[in-house]
């Protein structure tokens, strides 16, 4: 008997063209901000206003930052006390501080953990 040879079949895979597959796509970009929700007058907002200043001057990089006072908070941000801190990456809300925070590295530290 003479010795055969099998062919496999090639799977769908394998039959691909090897210039037809798609580069990999790179993730997209975190977009990080920080919004300060503040009341005038109220004293601990008062308190935390020069750290947030501090902040505000040397913001770490790709990080917005913004503050909104009472005045101009809309009803669906849930803001129960002043000063409140909350944290979005793309959009979404990741963390929040309520009261006072007296250095701007707090500040930082609330972007990082």
């Amino acid at each position: 008997m003479a010795a055969r040879t099998r062919r496999r079949r090639k799977s769908a895979r394998s039959r691909r063209r090897r210039g037809s597959r798609k580069p990999a796509e790179k993730p997209a970009a975190k977009s990080v901000k920080i919004v300060r929700y503040h009341m005038n007058g109220c004293e601990a907002c008062n308190v935390s206003k020069e750290a947030w200043d501090d902040f505000c001057n040397n913001p770490p990089p790709n990080v917005e930052h913004e503050a909104i006072e009472e005045a101009n908070i809309p009803p669906t941000a849930g803001i129960k006390a002043f000063p409140t801190y909350i944290v979005f990456v793309n959009g979404k809300e990741v963390k929040r501080q309520v009261g006072a925070i007296r250095d701007s590295a707090e500040i930082t530290q609330l972007l990082q953990g």
